[in-house]
């Protein structure tokens, strides 16, 4: 059934139809009647485009993500793209989801704008170089940064950023350790060219040095955020006959990896060495024992990016804007005081 069908059928012109179906006020309530009683008798339903090229544009967003090992494990990741996706419905507007690789230009995202798929997109991961994105974010076009581009860096236009608060927890985490006895702190990292590693490195290192604690290189150690990569690297170091009183992990599933190499190698958590996490997943009160973390919460980077994103295509007159999303930390049972021998 098209819209001329229906148009044949109601006795009007084609125009008329796409003018009920848009609900436009110059068509009498009687037309108006007539056209919809046909349209659900026959089940008619109108193409989405179509309507888009008589004036009413789709609601619709892109969501792109930068895949490597965070997003194909974490489910922090799951959680932030359930969340964006949840909040734009509520705001009618549907989401494009589009997976980009680390070495990807920006030419995938210009085109979803350029052939009007979308309206405004969110960026997520990836790498934190400004230049590789400064055509994006000069183009004028609606544009929100998760994590990807540092708060201090100068922006304007219709680009805004929201930025999990990543040295502040890793600084919490890695001072909340200290305070507990622990000075032996091995660090397991995150990819080297990711806002959130770069931040939460900065973070350890900056605690260490208020406590005026050294700086030991070799306990710091290149993840990738996945468990399996963080579960090599601490059996790599405890076969080196190397113990450390306790470990701060870039993410939880880090921690999780983590853990487990500690349990093979018969080392208690928290009894032996601590573990503490970053991101508070479901999965972090489930395990045993049960995750200590750093919450910053995805939902309210969600919440924050999608509602920043939308009064940007809606309003004309929208400026750029920067969120931080503070975080917190979660005590659980992987953390304990550490004793003297």
């Amino acid at each position: 059934m098209t819209a001329a069908e229906i148009a044949k059928i109601a006795g009007v012109s084609r125009s008329t139809v796409t003018a009920v179906i848009n609900d436009y006020p110059y068509i009498s309530d009687s037309t108006k009647e007539k056209v919809r009683k046909i349209i659900e008798e026959y089940g008619y339903v109108p193409n989405a485009s179509a309507r888009g090229l008589v004036g009413k544009k789709p609601k619709v967003i892109g969501l792109f993500l930068y895949n490597d090992e965070e997003l194909n494990e974490s489910s922090y990741s799951s959680s932030l793209i359930v969340n964006i996706i949840d909040r734009a419905q509520l705001l009618n507007y549907t989401v494009i989801t589009c997976l980009l690789s680390k070495n990807d230009s920006t030419k995938k995202i210009f085109d979803f704008f350029k052939n009007g798929s979308i309206q405004g997109a969110i960026i997520s991961g990836g790498t934190t170089s400004y230049e590789k994105y400064e055509s994006l974010i000069n183009s004028n076009y609606s544009i929100v940064m998760v994590d990807k581009l540092s708060d201090k860096i100068s922006i304007s236009g219709k680009t805004s950023v929201v930025n999990r608060n990543n040295f502040k927890g890793a600084y919490i985490a890695t001072q909340y350790l200290i305070k507990k006895g622990h000075l032996n702190i091995l660090y397991i990292g995150g990819v080297d060219y990711r806002l959130s590693s770069i931040e939460r490195l900065r973070g350890y290192k900056e605690a260490l040095i208020d406590n005026a604690i050294e700086i030991d290189e070799t306990k710091i150690l290149q993840g990738n955020f996945s468990s399996k990569t963080s579960e090599s690297l601490v059996d790599l170091y405890l076969e080196s006959n190397l113990i450390p009183s306790a470990i701060f992990c870039v993410n939880d599933m880090s921690a999780i990896g983590a853990i487990h190499s500690l349990k093979k190698h018969n080392i208690r958590v928290p009894e032996d060495v601590s573990v503490i996490g970053f991101d508070d997943l479901f999965i972090s009160s489930e395990i045993s024992p049960k995750l200590t973390t750093i919450k910053a919460s995805s939902k309210n980077v969600a919440l924050e990016a999608v509602n920043i994103l939308v009064k940007s295509i809606e309003i004309k007159d929208s400026v750029s804007t920067s969120v931080i999303i503070e975080p917190s930390i979660v005590e659980r049972e992987s953390v304990k005081w550490k004793t003297t021998m």
